[in-house]
């Protein structure tokens, strides 16, 4: 009788690793773009602020109407959080997807990857500042684990791939910095409104913010319809609404520095495809690093997420659950 558990905490115990699946399942799907990317390009002739506002477009187009559709309850928001879902928006989409771009083309892929993953060293930080997240010794020893892995998966020891500019750089600290908002901003907003609803406002706002960028920079240069569905196909879905769906569940059940150092696959990822689609050559080095990282990510896995837990006994955890309850109801039943 002493070894019986609850059926709260069995139900806890069998979804436990869902978040983490999220995590990881969406930072493969973010490893894939830059290989989709080059054979995109095989086929499509389109600059690169086009190819994002494709990219964002499609999500938001898909995504939207599915919700029209399916649930009109997920674009209720009150007036008071709107201010704060807008520079959501701006931050995470609009600049995040301008400064990355910026970035690799004022650097080289190597430091354009580095300084891009020095984000989750400041959600870490930052989810202990402001939202009151423990700085573990498991969390911290996944964090430089999974970074000096980085270093080695894009080569950081040959100093021809060491190249960028000023500028270059300066972006590139920009796209660390909006990539760590989406996870240390998007909490908050968790707590307050469903998956569907926070999706739905980070690409619509981010979305019309680049249509602004892009009617200013070069208004007239689009793709042909065969174009248009290609990209928008495999980058708006596959690299973009897939992937942060994944990552929005994942994060409503994880702690923010936990959900940000386990995205950290997403170069190993690339690593492997770009090794098995476009035959680029896998130095020991990148495979020792890839190593570090996924024993980073294990490290965490083991641990279990810090976080409190909101679910009732007896009951499955928040991600698991996409409800049609209105977003209105669910503020106003929040216990504050």
């Amino acid at each position: 009788m002493g070894n019986c558990r609850a059926p709260g905490d069995l139900e806890q115990r069998r979804y436990r690793w869902l978040p983490y699946a999220a995590v990881l399942a969406a930072a493969g799907l973010w490893g894939t773009i830059g290989v989709a990317y080059r054979i995109l390009s095989d086929y499509v002739a389109v600059d690169e602020v086009t190819v994002v506002t494709i990219r964002a477009g499609a999500a938001t187009l898909v995504l939207g109407a599915w919700l029209l559709v399916q649930d009109r309850d997920a674009f209720r928001i009150r007036p008071a959080d709107l201010p704060f879902t807008i520079g959501f928006g701006i931050l995470t989409v609009t600049i995040f997807y301008l400064a990355l771009i910026f970035t690799f083309s004022g650097t080289s892929v190597a430091v354009g990857t580095l300084l891009l993953y020095l984000a989750p060293a400041m959600v870490v930080l930052g989810a202990r500042l402001f939202l009151g997240e423990p700085l573990t010794r498991a969390r911290l020893g996944a964090l430089g684990v999974s970074f000096l892995g980085c270093l080695l998966v894009v080569q950081v020891y040959r100093l021809e791939a060491l190249r960028g500019s000023l500028t270059g750089i300066t972006f590139g600290l920009i796209s660390a910095t909006s990539y760590a908002a989406y996870s240390l901003m998007g909490k908050p907003l968790l707590r307050r409104y469903r998956v569907q609803t926070v999706l739905l406002y980070h690409l619509m706002i981010g979305t019309a913010g680049l249509i602004v960028v892009k009617l200013l920079v070069s208004p007239l240069a689009w793709p042909d319809v065969k174009g248009i569905l290609l990209i928008g196909g495999y980058t708006g879905m596959v690299t973009t609404l897939a992937p942060i769906a994944l990552y929005t569940v994942g994060l409503r059940a994880l702690p923010t520095g936990d959900a940000s150092i386990l995205a950290m696959l997403e170069p190993v990822v690339a690593l492997v495809l770009a090794t098995v689609i476009l035959g680029e050559r896998l130095g020991i080095w990148q495979i020792v690093g890839a190593a570090l990282i996924l024993g980073a990510m294990s490290l965490l896995a083991r641990q279990g997420p810090t976080a409190k837990r909101s679910a009732a006994p007896g009951r499955a955890p928040r991600f698991v659950t996409w409800s049609r309850k209105s977003d209105t109801d669910r503020v106003r039943s929040k216990p504050r």
